[in-house]
């Protein structure tokens, strides 16, 4: 969830979420996890 809520720029529920950040690495993980949609 806090992956998903840093993508989303969401706040921390409470104080000790907001303690460190989600790494660039983490949120392109979760980022792939997305199934790709097409627009043509």
């Amino acid at each position: 969830m806090r992956v998903l809520d840093a993508l989303q720029g969401q706040a921390p529920r409470s104080v000790s979420e907001g303690y460190g950040d989600v790494t660039i690495k983490a949120k392109a993980s979760a980022i792939a996890k997305f199934p790709t949609v097409d627009v043509a």
